[in-house]
């Protein structure tokens, strides 16, 4: 089962919701069974999920990744949940699209794309910001 939640703006997680033929809720914190929590809003919405959702423990994806932590990235590893960072979502997305548009198996350039993204991702946007152990 798909929900689509909009803690913001409940008519744009509606709208979503017919697209995909699914379920739209204003709250989720009465949701059982939740075994994946994607969050797309902003970092200015300083997001946490409700303490109900994190209990049970799902899988949480943070598409956002500048910065590289937010709220609700320390909320879900607080609580143990796995966590996704943005910036490991779009290191995958990029090497899923190279094999698409170069035929190039995604194995073959996992390593180097990766380790060029991560560098780049360091040296301009962490470590500006002072942060000197490369965390991201």
């Amino acid at each position: 089962r798909v929900v689509v939640c909009n803690p913001r703006t409940s008519a744009k997680a509606q709208k979503l919701a017919d697209e995909f033929k699914c379920a739209s809720s204003v709250d989720i914190s009465a949701l059982a069974d939740v075994s994946v929590l994607i969050c797309t809003l902003p970092p200015a919405a300083k997001y946490e999920a409700p303490a109900e959702i994190i209990a049970q423990k799902p899988v949480v994806f943070e598409a956002c990744y500048l910065p590289p932590v937010t709220p609700l990235g320390i909320q879900a590893a607080k609580a143990k949940c796995k966590v996704v960072k943005g910036l490991d979502m779009l290191i995958a997305q990029g090497i899923e699209q190279f094999e698409l548009w170069t035929g190039v198996p995604a194995l073959d350039v996992l390593d180097p794309i990766e380790k060029a993204t991560r560098k780049m991702y360091y040296e301009t946007y962490l470590k500006p910001l002072g942060n000197q152990n490369g965390d991201a």
